[in-house]
């Protein structure tokens, strides 16, 4: 979910509407331009006028978040939520932050409450799969990754995401591996896919294809790391099985 800095819902009867709508934007652009502490400066000026308004808050936080000043952005956020509590777009910010801090299970909460407010915001539900799967929880990260491929069926990554996730949760090989299969059908250049591919089917018994899958990973290596991890993998399945 890309955020744009907040502009429109600043046309509202406001004092110095004028000086806000410009305060805000020179905000934006400096913001943009990667001067977060200038940018900082125009949002404080902004909100000395109108407290009130949430896309400041919001603005500010950014801008926090970008000087690495995360408690602040934090109080920032939390302030724009307690002023307008139906903009997906701030508690998405927010879970994002506390991603960057490994504060998983709040940014999980986050990203629950910004599902509600846009439930096919496939972003949303990518940054949420992600997280659970730092936790380990891969059940509700496979159940955030069906409702992207469901809403996005062509989305290559979440399919990868959701073979890997259904591998990781246990007792889902089968479905991993159909998952997998329709990623290398979809890009058969996909070295991560035809890699897990391979174990999957040595696990399930197809030595034939997971061998034939694994060679194909090694030769689609583009570079020494790549080669060394594929190529382990293939060894050490050949062996294991």
């Amino acid at each position: 979910m890309k955020r744009k800095p907040a502009q429109s819902k600043l046309a509202r009867p406001a004092p110095g509407l004028a000086q806000l709508n410009s305060l805000n934007e020179r905000g934006n652009a400096l913001l943009a331009a990667g001067k977060a502490e200038e940018a900082l400066a125009c949002y404080r000026q902004a909100l000395a006028l109108a407290p009130q308004l949430a896309p400041l808050h919001f603005n500010l936080g950014k801008a926090l978040k970008d000087l690495g000043r995360f408690d602040e952005a934090e109080a920032a956020f939390r302030q724009a939520m307690a002023l307008d509590a139906c903009d997906a777009d701030i508690p998405f910010i927010l879970g994002n932050l506390f991603v960057e801090q490994e504060r998983f299970d709040e940014a999980v909460t986050c990203y629950r409450r910004a599902a509600e407010l846009a439930p096919d915001n496939a972003q949303v539900l990518g940054n949420m799969a992600m997280t659970l799967g730092n936790l380990g929880r891969h059940r509700e990260a496979v159940a955030c990754l069906e409702r992207i491929v469901k809403l996005v069926p062509q989305a290559i990554d979440a399919r990868l995401r959701l073979g890997l996730a259904l591998s990781e949760d246990g007792g889902h090989d089968v479905e991993a591996r159909d998952q997998l299969a329709r990623v290398v059908a979809a890009a058969p250049g996909n070295i991560h896919a035809l890699d897990a591919l391979g174990r999957l089917q040595m696990t399930l018994g197809q030595f034939d294809e997971g061998l034939a899958s694994g060679r194909k990973a090694v030769a689609l290596a583009r570079n020494i790391e790549e080669l060394k991890t594929v190529y382990g993998n293939l060894l050490f399945s050949l062996n294991y099985h």
